[in-house]
């Protein structure tokens, strides 16, 4: 992911997906990340470049997706 931007989001709905990474200057969808429940505003976030970060709204439960895979990691303690 090398000099160019991308745009990370979330659904309030959960129904299709927890996040998205899209292109930011072709408004492509890249990846869509899924499992992840409703994601609550201000808890999605990249850690480093090989992780994505999320709170779950309802839950005290933190999910991580490694960045190429659109399942949750669940071996990650």
């Amino acid at each position: 992911m090398e000099n160019q931007e991308y745009l990370l989001t979330s659904c309030q709905s959960s129904l299709q997906y927890s996040a998205c990474l899209w292109d930011y200057n072709t408004k492509n969808i890249i990846k869509v990340y899924k499992g992840g429940g409703t994601v609550n505003p201000k808890t999605l976030e990249f850690v480093g470049q090989d992780y994505i970060l999320s709170a779950e709204a309802n839950k005290p439960l933190l999910h991580v997706w490694a960045l190429n895979s659109q399942e949750i990691d669940k071996n990650i303690r």
